[in-house]
Protein backbone atom coordinates (compact mmCIF):
# COMPACT_ATOMS: atom_id res chain seq x y z
CA UNK A 1 0.00 0.00 0.00
CA UNK A 2 2.83 2.39 0.88
CA UNK A 3 4.55 1.64 -2.63
CA UNK A 4 1.51 2.60 -4.48
CA UNK A 5 0.78 6.03 -2.84
CA UNK A 6 4.14 6.51 -3.40
CA UNK A 7 3.86 5.86 -7.25
CA UNK A 8 0.36 8.13 -7.44
CA UNK A 9 2.90 10.92 -5.93
CA UNK A 10 5.58 10.28 -7.84
CA UNK A 11 3.46 9.92 -10.91
CA UNK A 12 1.90 13.82 -10.08
CA UNK A 13 5.39 14.82 -9.12
CA UNK A 14 7.08 14.43 -12.74
CA UNK A 15 3.60 15.45 -14.68
CA UNK A 16 3.86 18.60 -12.63
CA UNK A 17 7.44 18.67 -13.71
CA UNK A 18 7.15 18.54 -17.20
CA UNK A 19 4.32 21.11 -17.27
CA UNK A 20 6.61 23.23 -15.27
CA UNK A 21 9.21 22.73 -17.91
CA UNK A 22 7.81 25.09 -20.37
CA UNK A 23 9.58 28.34 -19.28
CA UNK A 24 7.96 31.41 -17.43
CA UNK A 25 9.63 33.95 -20.36
CA UNK A 26 10.02 33.86 -23.70
CA UNK A 27 13.35 34.86 -25.57
CA UNK A 28 12.30 38.58 -25.19
CA UNK A 29 11.14 38.57 -21.73
CA UNK A 30 7.62 38.14 -22.00
CA UNK A 31 5.77 36.06 -19.78
CA UNK A 32 4.32 33.25 -21.72
CA UNK A 33 0.94 30.83 -20.37
CA UNK A 34 2.31 28.50 -17.21
CA UNK A 35 0.40 25.47 -16.73
CA UNK A 36 -0.72 23.73 -13.24
CA UNK A 37 -1.85 19.89 -12.00
CA UNK A 38 -3.97 21.62 -9.51
CA UNK A 39 -4.23 18.00 -7.70
CA UNK A 40 -5.45 14.48 -7.77
CA UNK A 41 -7.90 12.80 -5.86
CA UNK A 42 -7.89 9.38 -4.93
CA UNK A 43 -9.99 6.57 -3.50
CA UNK A 44 -8.37 3.23 -3.09
CA UNK A 45 -10.14 0.32 -1.48
CA UNK A 46 -8.37 -1.94 1.40
CA UNK A 47 -8.76 -4.40 3.69
CA UNK A 48 -6.77 -4.80 7.19
CA UNK A 49 -6.51 -8.54 8.18
CA UNK A 50 -5.59 -9.12 11.41
CA UNK A 51 -4.28 -12.71 12.15
CA UNK A 52 -3.76 -14.45 15.34
CA UNK A 53 -2.08 -17.66 16.77
CA UNK A 54 -2.49 -19.59 20.15
CA UNK A 55 0.60 -17.60 22.70
CA UNK A 56 1.17 -15.19 19.63
CA UNK A 57 0.59 -11.54 19.15
CA UNK A 58 -1.63 -10.58 16.80
CA UNK A 59 -0.55 -9.20 13.32
CA UNK A 60 -2.54 -6.61 10.96
CA UNK A 61 -1.87 -6.19 7.50
CA UNK A 62 -3.78 -3.43 5.29
CA UNK A 63 -3.25 -4.49 1.59
CA UNK A 64 -5.31 -3.86 -1.86
CA UNK A 65 -8.77 -5.12 -1.49
CA UNK A 66 -7.83 -7.77 -4.32
CA UNK A 67 -5.40 -9.50 -2.50
CA UNK A 68 -5.79 -12.61 -1.67
CA UNK A 69 -4.95 -14.01 2.44
CA UNK A 70 -2.81 -17.16 2.55
CA UNK A 71 -5.16 -19.76 4.47
CA UNK A 72 -4.58 -19.70 8.26
CA UNK A 73 -2.69 -22.38 9.92
CA UNK A 74 -3.81 -24.57 11.95
CA UNK A 75 -4.93 -23.33 15.36
CA UNK A 76 -4.82 -19.43 14.42
CA UNK A 77 -7.38 -17.10 13.36
CA UNK A 78 -7.85 -14.49 10.51
CA UNK A 79 -10.21 -11.23 10.68
CA UNK A 80 -10.77 -9.25 7.98
CA UNK A 81 -12.26 -5.78 7.33
CA UNK A 82 -12.43 -3.74 4.23
CA UNK A 83 -12.79 0.42 3.92
CA UNK A 84 -11.86 2.99 1.64
CA UNK A 85 -8.65 5.21 1.43
CA UNK A 86 -9.46 8.85 0.23
CA UNK A 87 -6.99 11.05 -0.04
CA UNK A 88 -5.80 14.38 -2.25
CA UNK A 89 -2.56 15.04 -3.96
CA UNK A 90 -1.43 18.98 -4.51
CA UNK A 91 1.31 19.26 -7.29
CA UNK A 92 3.24 22.60 -6.58
CA UNK A 93 2.16 25.04 -9.30
CA UNK A 94 5.43 26.77 -11.83
CA UNK A 95 7.20 29.76 -10.17
CA UNK A 96 6.01 28.22 -6.09
CA UNK A 97 2.76 29.40 -7.18
CA UNK A 98 3.80 33.04 -7.07
CA UNK A 99 2.71 35.39 -9.93
CA UNK A 100 5.10 36.18 -12.60
CA UNK A 101 6.48 39.88 -13.11
CA UNK A 102 5.03 41.99 -15.63
CA UNK A 103 7.38 44.64 -17.05
CA UNK A 104 5.80 47.42 -19.40
CA UNK A 105 8.31 49.79 -21.27
CA UNK A 106 7.38 53.00 -23.05
CA UNK A 107 8.34 56.11 -24.54
CA UNK A 108 7.44 59.25 -23.19
CA UNK A 109 6.96 62.66 -26.01
CA UNK A 110 10.14 63.95 -26.43
CA UNK A 111 10.36 67.72 -25.51
CA UNK A 112 11.40 70.35 -27.74
CA UNK A 113 13.38 72.01 -25.25
CA UNK A 114 15.54 68.80 -25.07
CA UNK A 115 15.53 67.02 -27.99
CA UNK A 116 18.92 64.67 -26.65
CA UNK A 117 16.87 62.94 -23.83
CA UNK A 118 14.31 60.59 -24.45
CA UNK A 119 12.09 59.67 -21.13
CA UNK A 120 11.56 56.20 -20.63
CA UNK A 121 8.34 55.23 -18.88
CA UNK A 122 7.71 51.96 -16.68
CA UNK A 123 5.30 50.27 -15.18
CA UNK A 124 5.63 46.87 -13.07
CA UNK A 125 3.06 44.37 -11.84
CA UNK A 126 2.26 41.01 -11.61
CA UNK A 127 -0.08 38.39 -13.26
CA UNK A 128 -2.36 38.81 -10.93
CA UNK A 129 -3.14 42.71 -11.59
CA UNK A 130 -1.05 43.80 -8.47
CA UNK A 131 1.47 46.69 -8.65
CA UNK A 132 4.58 46.02 -8.03
CA UNK A 133 6.05 48.83 -5.32
CA UNK A 134 9.83 49.77 -4.44
CA UNK A 135 10.83 47.01 -7.30
CA UNK A 136 14.13 47.23 -8.84
CA UNK A 137 14.05 47.62 -12.50
CA UNK A 138 17.63 47.35 -14.53
CA UNK A 139 17.98 49.43 -17.54
CA UNK A 140 20.51 48.31 -20.33
CA UNK A 141 21.29 49.53 -23.83
CA UNK A 142 21.21 46.28 -26.09
CA UNK A 143 24.03 47.42 -29.21
CA UNK A 144 23.88 44.08 -30.66
CA UNK A 145 20.35 44.22 -31.13
CA UNK A 146 20.39 47.96 -31.64
CA UNK A 147 22.66 46.96 -34.73
CA UNK A 148 20.59 45.01 -36.24
CA UNK A 149 17.82 47.62 -35.80
CA UNK A 150 20.35 49.51 -38.22
CA UNK A 151 21.68 47.34 -41.15
CA UNK A 152 24.54 49.04 -43.35
CA UNK A 153 25.69 51.81 -40.52
CA UNK A 154 29.32 51.97 -38.84
CA UNK A 155 28.21 51.37 -35.08
CA UNK A 156 30.56 52.87 -33.28
CA UNK A 157 33.12 50.84 -30.48
CA UNK A 158 31.23 52.56 -27.32
CA UNK A 159 28.84 54.63 -26.67
CA UNK A 160 29.64 57.39 -24.14
CA UNK A 161 27.70 60.23 -24.82
CA UNK A 162 24.72 57.85 -25.55
CA UNK A 163 24.01 56.80 -21.98
CA UNK A 164 21.41 55.69 -19.64
CA UNK A 165 20.90 58.38 -16.76
CA UNK A 166 19.98 55.85 -14.04
CA UNK A 167 21.29 51.36 -14.50
CA UNK A 168 18.62 50.85 -11.87
CA UNK A 169 15.05 52.61 -10.53
CA UNK A 170 12.86 51.80 -8.19
CA UNK A 171 8.80 51.92 -8.68
CA UNK A 172 6.66 54.14 -6.63
CA UNK A 173 3.81 53.28 -5.01
CA UNK A 174 1.70 53.39 -8.11
CA UNK A 175 3.97 50.83 -9.47
CA UNK A 176 5.50 53.34 -11.79
CA UNK A 177 9.17 54.39 -12.45
CA UNK A 178 10.92 56.68 -14.85
CA UNK A 179 14.17 56.91 -16.30
CA UNK A 180 15.68 59.74 -18.61
CA UNK A 181 18.48 57.99 -21.55
CA UNK A 182 20.44 60.34 -22.96
CA UNK A 183 21.26 60.67 -27.27
CA UNK A 184 24.98 61.37 -27.81
CA UNK A 185 26.58 62.23 -31.28
CA UNK A 186 27.59 58.95 -31.53
CA UNK A 187 25.05 58.24 -33.84
CA UNK A 188 23.13 59.41 -37.25
CA UNK A 189 20.17 61.18 -36.78
CA UNK A 190 17.45 58.29 -37.35
CA UNK A 191 19.70 55.57 -35.99
CA UNK A 192 17.30 53.34 -33.85
CA UNK A 193 18.69 52.35 -30.24
CA UNK A 194 17.00 48.97 -28.59
CA UNK A 195 16.91 49.70 -24.55
CA UNK A 196 15.59 47.08 -22.56
CA UNK A 197 14.42 46.78 -18.87
CA UNK A 198 14.50 44.14 -16.90
CA UNK A 199 13.41 41.97 -13.64
CA UNK A 200 15.07 38.71 -13.34
CA UNK A 201 14.26 37.18 -16.34
CA UNK A 202 11.23 39.25 -17.33
CA UNK A 203 12.16 41.98 -20.25
CA UNK A 204 10.64 44.76 -21.70
CA UNK A 205 12.36 46.49 -24.68
CA UNK A 206 11.62 49.88 -26.12
CA UNK A 207 13.39 51.44 -29.48
CA UNK A 208 14.44 54.67 -29.33
CA UNK A 209 14.71 56.79 -32.33
CA UNK A 210 18.28 59.31 -32.27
Amino acid sequence: MEEMLVSLAEGVREAQQALSAVPAVDAYGRPQPTYHLPYLDFDLQVKVVMQSSPGGRPIARLMPFTAKVAPSSSGSQSTEVSGNIKGRLVAVPPQQGLPLPVLRLTLAQRQAAQPTQQTLLLEAANTAGERLTQQAVELNIDPAASQRLNPGLAWPASLTATRLQQAVVHTDEQGLAQAVLDLGNELPRGALLMVVASIGPVRAQGVVTV
